[in-house]
């Protein structure tokens, strides 16, 4: 006969067994402990220093402290009268994890967090849609490059870039030792607002040791960045050329950060430039990896904002006749009437642009006999909803129409 029990591991009273209340005490904590669990964290690495009765936690590798040192990476914490006890937990444990607002289970050695766990707020933090092109050299502060990321301070060139922390992970590389991009959320997004946020980025310095900023900032009325005012902001170092996850837990929002958020990323002292890779936001708390979002959701998500017509990860503007990258009308008479439909609904009535197919903003390609890029929608001009835009022309002699478009609605 063993001295526990099978499951809990709850210590057996023994017949010759002197201070029985010790034992008996002892199996009640543990029950107390892993029945209906909960513990205060599972990230957190300090021990602390003045712990309640109860307090719990689930200890993540790198732990530090006098007694969480010394026990087992997942392991159940438990502060009690007698000190720190460690559980050991059993695969299907569940646990509630307070500062996530969520449950994890127990598998394999692992503690995973339910799919129900908080989305991302940021959109495209895997930067893996590039809609407006894959290169920008020297572009202004404001320029949006990769989809929902915009340039906050810049000099130098942004790029898609294949050195992704893993297999498929595509990266965001600003060749400049000082560059900054942000991403701004929309309202909308933080209609689920809780008082604290966690942020986590990969990072690498592509030559020498740098710096990176997280910056967070609140929008002073609804969806309108025009002000704002800065949350909090932390700074951590980064090695030469080595990914490095950089975590940013329990930023406390004030009550109005629901009216817009702004996180700001920004490198200092890169000196070939650095790269940026999984970046995401979460309420309560930080899962525990990045969940990849697939191609043609973040594809739908990125549209809201920004949509046009043609291929991805092309330059916009310049487009092949009867290439299947603009759109294309036939017409009696040069008169043409139009309604271009959007694929996704817009965040509110986008700022249209059209190209001719030599790439010339503000003009379309006509035909007459001819092909030619010198066409206006001079009739009626663009007039967008959030779900598409109204245009037309009466160019004499012509009878197609072609060209290429951009829908703007960002923050």
């Amino acid at each position: 006969m063993t001295d526990t029990t099978a499951h809990l591991e709850l210590p057996y009273l023994l017949a010759s067994q002197a201070d029985k209340h010790v034992t008996m005490n002892e199996a009640l904590n543990r029950i107390d402990a892993v029945t209906q669990a909960a513990v205060i964290s599972r990230t957190m690495k300090i021990e602390p220093n003045d712990p309640a009765v109860g307090d719990s936690y689930l200890l993540p590798s790198g732990k530090t402290g006098t007694h969480w040192q010394g026990m087992m990476d997942g392991a159940l914490a438990v502060f009690d009268a007698g000190g720190w006890m460690q559980v050991t937990p059993r695969d299907g444990w569940q646990v509630y994890v307070q500062d996530e607002a969520d449950f994890c289970h127990h598998q394999s050695g692992q503690w995973y967090l339910r799919d129900g766990r908080p989305p991302n707020l940021l959109i495209n933090g895997a930067f893996q849609i590039w809609q407006r092109g894959l290169t920008f050299a020297a572009p202004a502060n404001g320029d949006y490059l990769c989809d929902r990321w915009f340039v906050r301070s810049l000099t130098g060139t942004v790029t898609k870039s294949s050195d992704g922390p893993g297999p498929g992970l595509s990266a965001l590389e600003l060749t400049h030792a000082n560059g900054a991009i942000a991403q701004r959320i929309e309202s909308a997004t933080l209609s689920a607002f809780a008082p604290r946020l966690g942020v986590r980025v990969l990072a690498k310095s592509i030559t020498g040791a740098a710096s990176l900023t997280l910056k967070l900032r609140r929008a002073l009325a609804r969806d309108d960045f025009a002000n704002t005012e800065l949350v909090a902001s932390k700074t951590f170092a980064l090695s030469s050329n080595q990914w490095t996850t950089l975590e940013w837990h329990d930023i406390e929002l004030p009550p109005q950060g629901a009216l817009g958020l702004e996180l700001e990323i920004a490198f200092q002292g890169a000196v070939a430039g650095g790269r940026l890779a999984c970046a995401q936001a979460h309420f309560r708390g930080l899962p525990s990896g990045f969940k990849v979002t697939p191609d043609y959701l973040e594809f739908r998500a990125c549209e809201r904002y920004f949509e046009k017509s043609g291929a991805p990860d092309t330059l916009i503007g310049p487009f092949v006749i009867n290439g299947g990258q603009s759109f294309g009308s036939v017409h009696p008479s040069g008169a043409l009437r139009v309604l271009v439909p959007f694929r996704t609904q817009k965040l509110k009535p986008p700022v249209i642009k059209t190209f001719a197919s030599n790439g010339t903003a503000g003009r379309i390609t006509y035909y007459d006999g001819n092909w030619r890029d010198t066409g206006q929608l001079s009739v009626v001009v663009p007039t967008p909803s959030v779900n598409g835009f109204y245009c037309g022309h009466n160019i004499p002699g012509s009878i197609e129409t072609q060209f290429g478009w951009t829908a703007e609605a960002e923050l």
